[in-house]
C-alpha cells in the first residue's frame, strides 16, 4: 500500500506539522510583500547554470551581449555524453533566443527606409544600399560576429575567455576546468588518449554518467528494493574520497547530468526564489546560516566539517536515547525546549565548544534538532535544489529515482552535503532499532520530511495535492536514508570524464610552460633539461610507494593482473606496524589498524582519489600511469 494511503503515517505527518505549527516562534512571522522574491531577468537563470556547468567563459561571453555560433558549442561540448551536450545546447539556444530578442527589439528603423523617395523601388542600387545598411544594423548576427550589447548587467566587462570568434584552420574549445581552453583541430578525431588508454570519443556521447545500479525485487511493494553498485575495475569512488578541486570538477558534471536528465522527463530544475530584505543572523546557534555556524566554529574548532552543536544534538541521542519509545515522534516540552535553546546560546556566547545537556530529556534534544532544521535560513537541501529533491518521486521507476538523488548529492555544496550524511547516518541508527524505539523507517521519514521540506501551514485536513506532496517528500527521505551509502558515490564514468578533464588542463598548462620555455630559450643558448625526463621513474607493472606520515623510505612493489589496492595496504601495514604504532603513540592518537590507512592515486589525471581496496592497480596504472602512490589515513567521515 502507498504510504499516502495509509492512516498511520499520514496521522505521524499531520501531527508533525501541528508540532512545527505551534512551536513556531513569534518573531520569526511571516515574509512581507516587500521581501518576496523577485522574479529574474530574463536568461539569467541560463547564465547562471553555465556557471555552475563549468562553462565560466560562455557565460562571460553571453554577459557580454556575445551570441556564440553553432560550431563553438559542438567543439565545447565534444567531450560530453550526448545528453549532456543537449543540455547545454538547449541553455545556449535559450540565451541566442533572449539576445535576438533584445536586439529585436532595440532596432530602430533607419529612415530612409520609413520615407523613402519617389521610384526607388526601381533603383536597383539604391536597393542593394538599403539592404547593405540594413545587414549593418542586423542585431542576428551571421555566425562567428558578435555584438557588443550586453545580455546582464554586470561590473566585469573586457573578460578574455579564450573563446575565437573568428576560426581558420582550428578552434578554442573550453574544457569543463570553467576556464581552462584547450586547442583541438576543426575536425576533431573520434578518440582520446588517457594515459596509456585509448577511449572512443563516439562510444563516450552514447553513454550515461549516472550510477551503474543493480536492483533486487523487494518482498513487498511497500518496501524498497535492495541497491548494489556494479563494481568497476578501477574501484568505487565516494565523493569525499576524491581532492577539492576534483569534488568541485564532479559538481559540475553531476549538474550537466542531473539537467540532462530532467529534461528528459519535462522536470524543472529551476531554483526556489529566494526572498529579498530578510535580515540573516551572523552569530548564535539557531538561524545562522550553515557555511556562517561552521567558519564560526572553525575559529574554536580548526577542521570541524559540521556545526558543532549539530554534531553534539546527534552524539547527545546516539549516545543514550536510540531506544526511547518514540524518539523524534514525541514531542519535548515546549517550555524545556526553549529554556534549553537559551541555554546553549548562553554556553555559545561564554566560549563553549562542548554542549551540556543533561538536565534535559531525549525527546527536548530531538524536538531542538528538528528545529535547528526548520530555522536554517537557507534549508539543508539548499534553495537551489530543494524542489528538483521534491520531483525526484515524479520519475518512472525506483532506479531512476535513486540516480536521480545520486546526482542531487552530488551537486551540493560540500557543507550541506557533509551536513545531511551526518543527519542520515543518526536516522539510519534510529530505524535499526525499531523493536525498541517503534520507529520505523516510514514513520522516521514522515517525521523529517515536513522538517526538510518548504511546508506552508498546518490544516487537520488535507486535500489530494497536500497528501502528493506528504508522500513524495516522505518517499524521498526514506530513499536518502535507506540508500545513503550508494548515494555518495561518483559514477564510473563520472570519474573518468573527470580525468579526461583534468588531462585536458594539464596538457594545456604544459602547453603553456612550454612556449614560456621556448620564448625565454630564444635569449639564451643554454639548453634546459627536457621536461619527459622527469617520467623515467614510470615502468609498467611497478609502482614506487611513498609513505611520508610513516617513514621515509620509499617501496617498490610489482604488480601482478590481481593486485588490489587492499593487498597492498595489507603488505605494508603488516611490514610497517611497529613504525605505525609508534607514530600513533607520540601523537596519542591509539592504536591503528589496517582499516585507518589507505592507498591514494596523486597526480597525473586526478587531483588526489583515496582508492577502494577492490581497486585493480595494475589496470588503474594504465588509465593514469604518472601517478604518484601514497600510503596515508583514511579521509574522516
Amino acid at each position: 500500500m502507498d504510504m499516502a494511503t495509509k492512516p498511520d503515517s499520514l496521522d505521524i505527518y499531520l501531527s508533525e506539522l501541528k508540532e512545527i505549527s505551534d512551536n513556531k516562534d513569534i518573531e520569526d512571522g511571516e515574509i512581507t510583500e516587500e521581501e518576496q522574491a523577485k522574479t529574474p531577468d530574463e536568461g539569467e537563470e541560463e547564465v547562471q547554470w553555465l556557471k555552475e556547468a563549468g562553462f565560466q567563459d560562455l557565460a562571460s561571453k553571453f554577459e557580454e551581449g556575445k551570441e556564440l555560433g553553432e560550431e563553438v558549442i559542438e567543439s565545447v561540448t565534444s567531450s560530453l555524453t550526448r545528453a549532456q551536450a543537449e543540455a547545454v545546447h538547449k541553455r545556449v539556444n535559450t540565451l541566442n533566443a533572449t539576445l535576438r530578442k533584445r536586439w529585436k527589439s532595440a532596432t530602430v528603423p533607419d529612415v530612409r527606409d520609413v520615407f523613402s523617395p519617389q521610384g526607388s523601388h526601381q533603383d536597383g542600387n539604391q536597393s542593394s544600399r538599403r539592404e547593405a545598411r540594413a545587414h549593418r544594423r542586423s542585431r542576428t548576427l551571421p555566425e562567428g560576429f558578435m555584438s557588443n550589447r550586453s545580455l546582464i548587467k554586470t561590473k566585469e566587462t573586457g573578460i578574455d575567455t579564450g573563446i575565437a570568434e573568428i576560426t581558420t584552420a582550428g578552434i578554442k574549445t573550453l574544457s569543463l576546468t570553467h576556464t581552462l581552453p584547450m586547442d583541438v583541430p576543426k575536425s576533431y578525431t573520434t578518440e582520446v588518449m588517457l594515459g596509456n588508454t585509448t577511449i572512443d570519443t563516439n562510444g563516450r556521447r552514447s553513454r550515461e554518467a549516472k550510477l551503474n545500479i543493480r536492483l533486487e525485487v523487494a518482498a513487498t511493494p511497500a518496501m524498497l528494493p535492495n541497491v548494489t553498485i556494479i563494481q568497476d575495475k578501477l574501484g568505487l569512488t565516494p565523493i569525499d574520497n576524491l581532492g577539492w578541486k576534483d569534488i568541485e570538477r564532479v559538481r559540475s558534471l553531476a549538474l550537466l547530468e542531473l539537467t540532462a536528465m530532467f529534461d528528459n522527463y519535462s522536470l524543472s530544475l529551476r531554483p526556489m526564489r529566494k526572498s529579498g530584505k530578510r535580515k540573516v543572523k551572523e552569530n548564535g546557534l539557531f538561524g545562522v546560516p550553515l557555511p556562517l555556524l561552521v567558519e564560526n566554529d572553525r575559529r574554536r574548532v580548526p577542521y570541524t566539517r559540521t556545526p558543532l552543536l549539530f554534531q553534539q544534538m546527534l552524539a547527545y541521542l546516539e549516545d543514550g536515547c536510540l531506544n526511547d519509545e518514540g524518539i523524534l515522534r514525541v514531542p519535548g516540552s515546549a517550555a524545556r525546549m526553549k529554556a534549553l535553546k537559551k541555554d546553549l546560546e548562553a554556553q555559545y556566547c561564554n566560549g563553549c565548544v562542548r554542549f551540556d545537556f543533561k538536565n534535559y530529556r531525549g525527546h527536548d534534544v530531538a524536538g531542538l534538532l528538528k528545529q535547528f532544521l526548520r530555522e536554517l535560513p537557507v534549508p539543508l537541501l539548499t534553495l537551489e535544489y530543494i524542489q528538483a529533491f521534491a520531483m525526484v518521486e515524479s520519475m518512472p521507476d525506483k532506479k531512476q529515482q535513486i540516480q536521480a538523488l545520486n546526482l542531487l548529492i552530488l551537486v551540493l555544496p560540500k557543507i550541506y552535503r557533509n551536513t545531511l550524511k551526518r543527519l542520515l547516518q543518526f536516522l539510519s541508527k534510529l530505524v535499526d532499532r525499531e523493536c525498541q524505539n517503534k520507529m520505523s523507517l516510514i514513520n522516521v521519514a514522515m517525521i523529517i520530511a515536513p522538517n526538510l521540506f518548504v511546508v506552508k501551514s498546518y490544516t487537520k485536513s488535507m486535500d489530494t495535492l497536500e497528501m502528493q506532496m506528504a508522500a513524495g517528500t516522505s518517499n524521498v527521505v526514506r530513499m536518502l536514508i535507506n540508500y545513503r551509502d550508494v548515494l555518495w558515490v561518483v559514477p564510473s564514468f563520472m570519474v573518468l570524464q573527470l580525468r579526461h578533464v583534468n588531462e585536458s588542463a594539464r596538457r594545456t598548462e604544459n602547453k603553456k610552460t612550454k612556449d614560456s620555455k621556448y620564448s625565454m630559450n630564444f635569449f639564451h643558448s643554454k639548453k634546459g633539461k627536457d621536461d619527459g625526463s622527469k617520467k623515467g621513474d614510470y615502468q609498467v607493472g611497478v609502482i614506487r610507494l611513498h609513505a611520508p606520515d610513516f617513514t621515509k623510505i620509499s617501496i617498490t612493489m610489482q604488480l601482478t593482473e590481481n593486485t588490489t589496492a587492499g593487498d597492498v595496504v595489507a603488505k605494508f601495514y603488516k611490514s610497517s606496524f611497529a613504525t605505525l604504532e609508534a607514530e600513533c603513540f607520540d601523537n596519542h592518537n591509539g592504536s591503528t589498524s589496517v582499516a585507518d590507512i589507505c592507498l591514494w592515486e596523486v597526480g597525473g589525471n586526478v587531483g588526489e582519489r583515496c582508492l577502494d581496496p577492490m581497486t585493480n592497480l595494475l589496470e588503474l596504472q594504465k588509465v593514469n600511469p604518472h601517478t604518484e602512490w601514497i600510503i596515508r589515513r583514511r579521509p574522516e567521515f
